[in-house]
């Protein structure tokens, strides 16, 4: 049986939240300090702030969303700063042990303009938003089932609305590497005992890595009539990744019949 991403987020969501949000050691659950905890908060505040300042430099000067999805929410990191520029925020994420950390995160920042969803597919989220962000989520999940996702995010999206999305799209991965991490990800015993080669514990779940196709990303935004596209190229070492900028404009032709 291959490995089920979503019981493996499930599982980070319930064992270590923080270390499954932002993979560093002082994140672990059994390092998390209050220091720690703050400076995890302060950088999803950075992070979002850094976006808008993109997004007014780049696609529209005066953006001020008055709702806002976050798609992979985890523990509230991004989402609860979301909450303080917008009316209503949307956070969605597949695990119910993550939601519940994001609720108890945002109730003691007194933050009540949330609604917190628990989806895998998006069909349970309601409404249209200005403003959709996803960071270090879609390289979790396997490009076919992600670019699915991706235009259920553009319908989510309201006209004129604008999206924030971060993908891995190469990975300088050496050959065997990448063959042992096929084997991982389809026989999860394989996955448990490679844990223990590594130094980690039995059951720690599989963390995947997943790297997508910018022409597929790019092909299928215009295809939903999207535009205003800015790409910031980021990362170094084995893995480079693109966070893609983009505007739903109602007056975009689509893609099929601007070709007929």
């Amino acid at each position: 049986m291959a490995n089920d991403p979503n019981k493996d987020w499930e599982k980070y969501g319930k064992d270590d939240p923080y270390f499954g949000v932002v993979s560093l050691e002082r994140f672990h659950k059994d390092n998390l300090t209050q220091e720690a905890l703050d400076e995890f908060f302060e950088s999803g505040r950075q992070h979002i702030e850094y976006v808008l300042s993109m997004i007014r430099a780049h696609i529209e000067l005066a953006f001020k969303p008055r709702s806002a999805l976050d798609f992979g929410c985890g523990v509230g990191r991004c989402t609860i700063p979301m909450a303080g520029l917008c009316e209503r925020v949307t956070g969605v994420d597949v695990s119910i042990s993550m939601l519940e950390e994001a609720r108890r995160n945002s109730a003691a920042r007194k933050t009540t303009n949330i609604e917190w969803v628990n989806s895998g597919d998006l069909t349970e989220v309601a409404g249209k938003f200005d403003f959709v962000h996803s960071f270090i989520v879609f390289q979790h999940i396997p490009p076919a089932r992600g670019l699915v996702l991706l235009a259920r995010l553009v319908d989510l999206m309201a006209p004129n609305g604008i999206a924030c999305l971060q993908f891995l799209y190469h990975k300088d991965t050496p050959p065997l590497k990448q063959f042992l991490g096929k084997i991982r990800v389809n026989v999860p015993l394989a996955h448990n005992f490679a844990n223990l080669l590594y130094g980690k514990p039995f059951n720690t779940p599989l963390m995947q890595k997943n790297a997508y196709d910018l022409n597929s990303i790019l092909n299928l935004l215009q295809k939903k009539g999207c535009g205003g596209c800015h790409i910031r190229l980021e990362g170094t070492g084995e893995f480079q990744g693109a966070v893609v900028f983009f505007q739903k404009r109602p007056d975009s032709v689509p893609y099929d019949q601007f070709y007929k």
